[in-house]
């Protein structure tokens, strides 16, 4: 037996064991980036809410913001 108690005489060579992993596929990078811009914005839009939400601002007295 050798180090770690494995028999290594029984053990298949690397080239001749079989992969069930399937074939990568072909990244779709322009997702990656719908997405990162949709967390931004998500991101954005809440903070700017928060921020009239916390400055008091009364929407109907100014005009110019509805």
């Amino acid at each position: 037996m050798s180090e770690g108690g494995a028999n290594m005489n029984t053990l298949p060579p690397a080239a001749q064991v079989e992969s069930n992993k399937p074939a990568p596929k072909e990244r779709v990078y322009y997702a990656d980036w719908i997405r990162a811009i949709a967390i931004t914005l998500v991101i954005f839009v809440h903070c700017l809410v928060n921020s009239f939400d916390a400055s008091g601002l009364d929407p109907e007295e100014v005009p110019t913001i509805q």
